[in-house]
């Protein structure tokens, strides 16, 4: 659905990436540092088979599509982010180390956390981590909700790395490259609309599935990393391969 040509991408679009050891990189966002590979398609570098609907850090992961995770001791890890570090499991499936039973569309970060699925956590200075990134601090709300401390306004279903954005949805921010991959609104500096692309705080003016075309970009659209505000885009809940837990 569109092209990307900096650097060693070819296509991210629905289409096949043939460069290197990339198979398919489509409908997500390559870029280079801890999202590796966000991709509906196969990816065969390294200990991975496939990386379809996810973000792979490289490491140790087998399988990470809406499948299962043999390796070490998760059993499942889907259509979430596996990054090394904070973020440990996002996951679809179950998790079964630790304190933790299940983390369902939620990011789990070891520790204390019981459950963190579409669920509360009322330990410490979080109130609920449900669909949504959890990292130990400050965190009032990060779940399909608002979080008001410090200066987020609104951190809901994505990840939050502490800085001055103004709301973070449906994606992850990460001091970087990629700063904001949002389906929802970004008005802080030159950005009115970020909606279904990704944000480099710069000179862009509006990513919602249209091109950019500025600089060595020619379309970044249409990233659904995580989804922004579930209950008002139900398109993805028609989506046979997405299941939704109860509360």
């Amino acid at each position: 659905m569109g092209a990307y040509s900096e650097g060693t991408l070819e296509h991210v679009s629905m289409g096949a990436y043939s460069e290197g050891t990339l198979e398919h990189v489509s409908m997500g966002a390559y870029s280079e540092g801890t999202l590796e590979h966000v991709s509906m398609g196969a990816y065969s570098e390294g200990t991975l088979e496939h990386v379809s609907m996810g973000a792979y850090s490289e490491g140790t992961l087998e399988h990470v599509r809406m499948g299962a995770y043999s390796e070490g001791t998760l059993e499942h890890v889907s259509m979430g982010a596996y990054s090394e570090g904070t973020l440990e499991h996002v996951s679809m499936g179950a998790y079964s180390e630790g304190t933790l039973q299940h983390v369902r569309m939620g990011a789990y970060s070891e520790g204390t956390l019981e459950h963190v699925s579409m669920g509360a956590y009322s330990e410490g200075t979080l109130e609920h981590v449900s669909m949504g990134a959890y990292s130990e601090g400050t965190l009032q709300h990060v779940s399909m909700g608002a979080y008001s401390e410090g200066t987020l306004e609104h951190v809901s279903m994505g990840a939050y790395s502490e800085g001055t954005l103004e709301h973070v949805s449906v994606g992850a921010y990460s001091e970087g490259t990629l700063e904001h991959v949002s389906m929802g609104a970004y008005s802080e500096g030159t950005l009115e609309h970020v909606r279904m692309g990704a944000y480099s705080e710069g000179t862009l003016e509006h990513v919602s599935m249209g091109a950019y075309s500025e600089g060595t970009h020619s379309h970044l659209f249409s990233l659904f990393f995580f989804f922004n505000n579930i209950m008002h885009f139900q398109p993805l809940a028609k989506l046979p391969f997405i299941t939704f837990p109860s509360l």
